[in-house]
């Protein structure tokens, strides 16, 4: 007997490419019982869904509620039965498709299974990985662990006075120099905090800060994407002169850097060798220091092979916004650093940076905002772990909006005045619409200079949950397409004109140019031209020869808008539920407007959104908690 794959796939429980795997790993090694085959391909599904491990039992739990949903809604009598027996574990055990760890011991990679010491899967804790995502998850708690531990003496007296130049009591959140406290005494610094709490101002002067008592540290910036990497470079270059501003000699503004690169770019990724990144602990980055932007992205085998690349005796800085959209493979390595298992883990291999940092701060730290609630002098918090909570950008009711989405309350009160606002009738939704693209887009379409029409561009930007439909990107922009050539601001039929706006979909460091970049059209009597914001406030000009695959862009995804700002932003709302549309994408979709933000759908799909979170299982958080305070860490 086998499991019902072709009922299983009708209802959108599983895809072929899962019974396909499972299937064949059974054959090739003799598996057959139908229970054990149903959870290899359920395991996989999960782990294609962004899953790093999956607990069995919680697996058919829900399979069988989906299935459950799945017919419900296309009425029909189609019905699946998922093992209730407890004795799925020795099952598993049993299989030759599983291995399990010898013992929990950090240094320990040894695994045992009926087929030998290699499988595809490991059953670890309860939970189900696949191999590669378990020594994933294995290297990575014990790198971080070990580095977490590894302390550097500091100079108290300097330090002290480093702190006063650069992060003067009047102008920076206190929890900044509480970051520049830990990063220059730990190996590991995670930093966290929502749109506009100064994350760039904070990395900018820790970085000073380090290099004031460090002279001759190397740095290097990473990012996850292109864009990233591009914005994270411009916004250090904009801290310099507020750095020169403060007092920091010359000789350390100029040795920071202002360049950022991929994560792929630096740990030398070449995906057609055996050996495909080459940097690795063979191999190490030459940096001192290696700071990760847009941490959430980063998904948690590439983090595995990012710290493996950065030296032992080298410090990682690790920065994001954890309430934001998570990578788009599997893990949510940021969100488990952050969680409660997580900072109490790393907290309790570095006891000794709460009393650094009131010997700092001649026993009155100026650290007085809470790190989720506990005071971080008072040392009941992972002192590796520092949380920026004061915000300078959001406030009014976009401020209260994002605070409300992330608590996961009901937004919909919020979103009736006028910086926030939601419209539920589609047909004034869509006027509403119109009347915002057209009016922009008169300014774009007008502009005298290329500058001016960059800035018009980015005065408002549309926001969808999905790629396709009417309430897509796709829809949406073959319709706002439309209302262009009826109000004669865009040629009927012509490819290249004034105004158009472009969205690059590849990476082309060749040009400078970035997967998920926006250029806008110009014409002039030398022909069709694209501009792009360029480093240092200039303009990159590419001409259509040259440009990378590219696409026309009225409205786009709330994944690509991550980590951009725009004056205006108008969140169109997909008109039935998604998988997709969760509290971290609503989440994102708000806090990437600075004056404005409105939602056009229904107020029960964005309360229902706002009441899903991105669940992610791993068991990063679980093995920090054990290998930092069962075992006191790895040596």
């Amino acid at each position: 007997m086998s499991p019902p794959w072709s009922a299983l796939r009708a209802l959108g429980v599983l895809e072929a490419v899962d019974e396909h795997v499972a299937v064949t790993l059974g054959a090739l090694v003799g598996e057959a019982h139908p229970d054990v085959l149903l959870v290899v391909a359920l395991a996989t599904r999960a782990s294609r869904s962004g899953h790093v491990a999956s607990v069995p039992k919680e697996l058919f739990a829900d399979a069988a509620a989906a299935a459950q949903q799945a017919a419900e809604r296309r009425e029909d009598a189609v019905v699946v039965a998922f093992p209730v027996d407890p004795t799925w574990e020795e099952r598993l055990r049993a299989s030759p498709l599983v291995a399990c760890p010898i013992d929990d011991h950090p240094g320990q990679r040894l695994l045992r299974g009926p087929a030998g010491d290699h499988a595809p899967f490991v059953l670890d804790r309860g939970r189900l990985y696949l191999e590669r995502l378990w020594q994933a998850e294995v290297q990575l708690a014990r790198r971080l662990t070990a580095r977490a531990r590894a302390s550097f003496e500091v100079d108290v007296e300097a330090l002290r006075a480093a702190l006063d130049r650069v992060f003067p009591e009047a102008t920076a959140d206190p929890n900044q120099a509480a970051a520049s406290v830990v990063a220059q005494m730990r190996g590991l610094m995670v930093l966290t905090g929502g749109p506009g709490t100064g994350k760039t101002t904070t990395v900018a002067g820790v970085l000073a800060v380090l290099c004031l008592l460090r002279p001759g540290l190397r740095v290097q910036l990473v990012a996850p994407t292109g864009k990233a990497a591009a914005r994270m470079g411009e916004s250090m270059r904009h801290q310099l002169d507020a750095l020169r501003q403060r007092g920091v000699p010359e000789s350390v503004v100029s040795a920071l850097p202002t360049k950022a690169s991929t994560l792929h770019r630096a740990l030398g990724y070449a995906p057609f060798l055996e050996r495909p990144f080459r940097r690795d602990a063979e191999n190490p980055l030459a940096a001192d220091v290696v700071v990760v932007d847009e941490a959430s992205m980063v998904d948690l085998d590439l983090m595995a092979r990012l710290e493996e690349a950065v030296r032992d005796k080298a410090r990682l800085i690790l920065v994001g916004d954890r309430d934001q959209l998570v990578s788009v493979e599997a893990g949510v390595v940021l969100a488990d650093l952050t969680s409660s298992a997580g900072r109490a883990a790393l907290s309790s291999a570095v006891g000794a940076v709460r009393g650094s940092l009131a010997s700092v701060f001649a026993g009155s730290s100026p650290v007085e905002a809470s790190v989720d609630g506990a005071c971080v002098s008072a040392g009941s918090v992972a002192d590796v772990v520092v949380h920026l909570r004061r915000t300078f950008r959001h406030g009014g009711a976009i401020g209260a909006l994002a605070a409300a989405v992330r608590e996961g309350h009901d937004p919909a009160p919020l979103l009736s005045g006028d910086e926030a606002w939601l419209i539920e009738d589609a047909a004034r939704g869509e006027a509403a619409l119109r009347r915002a693209v057209l009016a922009v887009f008169a300014e774009v379409v007008g502009a005298v200079t290329d500058e001016a029409a960059l800035r018009a561009l980015d005065g408002l930007r549309v926001l969808c949950a999905l790629r396709d439909g009417p309430r897509g990107v796709s829809g949406l922009n073959a319709r706002i397409l439309s209302w262009l050539v009826d109000a004669g601001l865009a040629p009927a039929g012509r490819t290249w004109w004034s105004g158009r706006p472009i969205l690059i979909l590849r990476n082309d460091p060749g040009v400078g140019l970035w997967n998920g970049d926006v250029g806008v059209v110009r014409v002039d009597d030398k022909g069709p031209k694209v501009v792009f914001p360029g480093d240092a406030g200039k303009l990159l000009v590419v001409y259509p020869a040259r440009l990378p695959e590219h696409d026309t862009m009225f409205a786009m995804t709330v994944h690509r808008s991550q980590g951009s700002e725009f004056e205006r932003v108008m969140f169109v709302l997909p008109d039935r539920p998604s998988p997709i549309l969760t509290r971290e994408l609503v989440y994102t979709a708000v806090t990437r407007a600075r004056r404005e933000v409105g939602v056009l759908g229904s107020a029960a799909l964005l309360r229902r959104a706002v009441g899903v979170s991105v669940r992610r299982a791993s068991g990063l958080a679980d093995r920090l908690t054990a290998w930092g305070v069962t075992t006191g860490g790895p040596a």
